[in-house]
């Protein structure tokens, strides 16, 4: 089983030993995330020429993902796809991602699951290609994940409240204002949080 991380830096680990070099070669490893982002549903071969290479001819887009595809496989010594009807998938059984994690938990409103799950900005600093279709995709999860990570931040930092924990509460407030350091609501509840934990200092140099 290979595990795929790619809420922050991409990377992939493989739980029972070490991955081959090759396959963390930067365009099987973009294959592989482009997959695990678009989850269960899948892409077509077509979208994925598209994506990866947008400025060449269909047929020689094709011949580069088929070989694309073998490359990855043979490097990872196993196959992590699965492909039905023109769509190219990852195999769960094969592949883990940190995203699953993080949507499992946020569905089942685990919330300090979730938030551990979270480590940082979608595939952050890694670049796929010149595509500006596969860009807004990108952007979209990414946005998505985030204000999720959002959500779940302020509700722990509710219930903490809620239970008369407010040095708990702080905690997660302080996270949740590092993550979205332009908003003025977030701030404020910050500044509210620390004063209600005793800590008016620190409130006024937030």
């Amino acid at each position: 089983m290979f595990v795929l991380r790619l809420l922050g830096t991409l990377s992939l680990q493989c739980e029972t030993g070490t991955v081959p070099p090759e396959a963390l070669q930067k365009r099987r490893l973009g294959l592989i995330a482009l997959l695990a982002i678009e989850g269960e549903r899948g892409i077509s071969r077509d979208r994925l020429q598209s994506y990866l290479w947008p400025e060449s001819s269909s047929s020689k887009s094709r011949h580069a993902l088929d070989q694309l595809i073998y490359a990855t496989r043979r490097s990872l010594g196993t196959d992590p796809f699965v492909s039905a009807g023109g769509e190219l998938g990852l195999d769960p059984a094969m592949i883990h991602t940190d995203i699953e994690t993080f949507d499992s938990a946020f569905r089942g409103k685990n919330w300090a699951v979730a938030v551990a799950a979270y480590g940082g900005s979608l595939v952050d600093g890694f670049h796929f290609s010149a595509s500006r279709e596969l860009e807004s995709l990108i952007d979209r999860e990414r946005n998505r994940l985030e204000q999720q990570y959002h959500k779940a931040l302020e509700t722990l930092a509710h219930d903490a409240a809620a239970a008369g924990d407010h040095v708990g509460s702080t905690a997660w407030w302080k996270k949740l204002a590092a993550s979205d350091r332009l908003s003025a609501r977030v701030a404020l509840e910050t500044v509210k949080a620390l004063d209600a934990a005793g800590d008016r200092v620190g409130a006024i140099q937030h």
